[in-house]
């Protein structure tokens, strides 16, 4: 299909197939469906520079052997309502609140070969699936449902890239999987960043990210990564539920509080790091951070840190390590977190650190601040190994 051709309509539905490329020129339906086909093997190929491909109140998008767009040129919209299938990678950028979900069947009555009016339509589709990366930025707001037509359970799936779900000035919710076997999967949110379903067995490094607001995990939920590196990044509060890197580390990070969707969750990895402005773990309320993990370090301020480990732990040092930032272009840079040693306060926070039953290990330094408490407390069975300094400016100190 030839890029200089305009399709507009204020409230039909649109169905376009193209039998090779499709070279998108402008596809308007102000409050109609649009659905559009690419057969061939270049896909979908943005023809109209940097100006708008489809606006539609809902747009299905299904490239057979190709891709959709590039990392260069993405294929630009403005819809409500998206659902996009690619044997290729998937490169779109949207304008407006959005929803990736279910998309209704596309239909009209045109006049037939014989003269008498016939009925023609096409199905409705859901989710983000590509054989290729998938990239998606929006402004707006993004919500993720979980689509019944396509990979029930999966919202964005990539068989052999990686995924980035990115909004640049509102919130989004997740309400279902990704899947990714290897690479990365980024998902940046302006404001908040909401996990409204677990994110089971997604094979990737997790990034995720509310650069404006708070991420925060429905009670109950897991997110598994299957031995991959996951960081959980926040500029108000993280509130975890489970968290399983398996043999992979886990780096969470605040502006304010890190604190638990309620008891019962445990944040399992080789290392976990927790680096809070105020508070990890909730002292007051003997609500701490349950951990399953080999190594543990924690800085925060007034609010104090307080871990619980289910087993023998090392209050040790750290490494460097870090997760697969996927880029506008789907590709991937390495984004890693220094090292960080010990248990560490500011302005006067106290220190919890206790674990159910084995040896605790203080490999590395702990020290609160001013007139911070410090409580070190091995569970059944075991017993707490000094092997670094314990310190407070002021404050008791408790180890048994």
């Amino acid at each position: 299909m030839n890029g200089a051709a305009r399709f507009s309509t204020i409230s039909g539905d649109m169905i376009l197939s193209a039998g090779s490329e499709f070279q998108v020129g402008e596809v308007f339906s102000t409050s109609g469906n649009v659905i559009a086909f690419a057969s061939g093997a270049p896909g979908f190929t943005d023809a109209n520079a940097a100006g708008l491909n489809f606006r539609a109140a809902s747009l299905q998008l299904n490239a057979t052997s190709g891709p959709l767009g590039s990392g260069v040129n993405p294929i630009e919209t403005e819809t409500g309502l998206l659902a996009a299938n690619a044997g290729g990678a998937i490169f779109l950028r949207n304008t407006g609140a959005l929803t990736i979900g279910d998309t209704p069947f596309a239909g009209f009555t045109s006049q037939s070969a014989s003269g008498f009016p016939a009925a023609f339509a096409v199905g409705g589709s859901s989710d983000l699936t590509a054989g290729g990366s998938v990239v998606l930025v929006n402004s707006g707001g993004i919500i993720v449902e979980d689509g019944t037509v396509n990979n029930p359970g999966v919202g964005v799936r990539s068989a052999t890239g990686n995924i980035l779900l990115q909004d640049l000035s509102g919130l989004i919710t997740l309400r279902a999987d990704f899947s990714a076997p290897a690479g990365g999967i980024t998902v940046l949110a302006a404001g908040n960043l909401a996990v409204e379903t677990s994110l089971a067995g997604v094979g990737s490094t997790v990034d995720l990210q509310a650069l404006g607001g708070d991420l925060t995990f429905l009670s109950g939920l897991a997110l598994n990564s299957l031995g991959s590196n996951v960081r959980l990044q926040a500029s108000g509060d993280v509130v975890l539920a489970n968290v399983n890197a398996g043999a992979g580390n886990v780096h969470v990070q605040a502006g304010d509080d890190i604190l638990m969707a309620g008891g019962g969750h445990t944040i399992t990895a080789n290392q976990a790091r927790f680096v809070a402005t105020d508070a990890v773990g909730d002292l007051p309320g003997n609500a701490p951070i349950s951990t399953s993990a080999d190594i543990v370090a924690a800085s925060a301020g007034a609010g104090g840190i307080h871990l619980l480990d289910a087993n023998a732990i090392t209050v040790g040092t750290t490494g460097l390590y870090g997760v697969n930032r996927v880029g506008d272009d789907g590709s991937t840079t390495p984004l890693n977190d220094g090292p960080l040693s010990g248990l560490t306060t500011t302005a006067n926070g106290s220190i919890v650190q206790r674990n159910s039953s084995g040896i605790l290990t203080v490999a590395s330094a702990v020290s609160a601040n001013g007139a911070g408490n410090v409580r070190l407390a091995a569970g059944t069975g075991g017993n707490v190994l000094v092997n670094n300094s314990i310190s407070s400016g002021s404050g008791n100190l408790t180890v048994f």
